[in-house]
């Protein structure tokens, strides 16, 4: 399997998150999602679904936490060891966490284990009080090439309330059907404080600033993805 450099990842990530401006939602009778690799995940109720072409999303609003699970199911990546794994695991964070749109925001991130399945953790929470959801949570991992990511958002900082840690402790993979399940991502630790960034390099933690009041124009609210969701 020919090994793809970090930079290529970056763009076929990067290109992947930015399809979230262009889906179209349709109701979808399902709780209890099954896709690729992935047995099971719980929402409280009935999602919205969407697919646009290697693009796949469930999204729920609810009155506790906005979820939304994301899968792309031909991002192959190539990864033939664990290392390759963390590459491709922090190609996703660069892509999605990067830039200044997140200024507010401080953001953690670790290596996790959610039901015996390895992967990324990223926490964030902001004290804006513009912004309507002031805390952050996202899990990442890849099974057989393929990017999985699952996202809560609450209105209020603080750990897991009841809808997320049903939602998060609900994840299931089909463990024993792919290789990406025996890496680890060597213990990563990163931390984004508020006012810093993330650049779109594979030196990403290197955080600079100067504080957001500083730039030229005021960074825009968080959103769970560029551009605007359509109905």
């Amino acid at each position: 399997m020919i090994r793809i450099p970090f930079s290529i990842i970056l763009i076929l990530l990067l290109s992947s998150v930015l399809q979230f401006s262009c889906t179209r939602k349709k109701n979808n009778p399902k709780q209890d999602i099954s896709i690729g690799d992935l047995r099971n995940v719980h929402f409280p109720d009935t999602a919205l679904a969407s697919v646009d072409g290697f693009y796949h999303d469930f999204f729920y609003e609810g009155s506790e936490a906005l979820l939304d699970f994301v899968y792309l199911d031909t991002v192959e990546i190539g990864i033939r060891n664990a290392n390759d794994f963390a590459m491709a695991l922090r190609g996703y964070v660069v892509a999605s966490f990067s830039g200044r749109k997140y200024v507010r925001y401080d953001f953690n991130v670790t290596d996790t284990t959610i039901n015996k399945v390895n992967g990324l953790f990223i926490s964030g929470y902001t004290i804006d009080i513009n912004e309507q959801y002031k805390q952050l949570f996202c899990f990442l991992t890849v099974a057989n090439n393929k990017c999985y990511a699952f996202y809560s958002l609450q209105q209020n900082t603080g750990p897991f309330n009841n809808t997320s840690k049903q939602f998060f402790g609900s994840i299931q993979f089909n463990r024993d059907d792919f290789n990406e399940s025996h890496y680890r991502t060597a213990h990563l630790q990163l931390h984004k404080p508020i006012g810093k960034i993330w650049h779109f390099t594979p030196d990403f933690e290197l955080v600079t600033p100067p504080p957001y009041d500083t730039y030229d124009e005021p960074a825009e609210p968080f959103k769970l993805r560029p551009g605007k969701r359509s109905h």
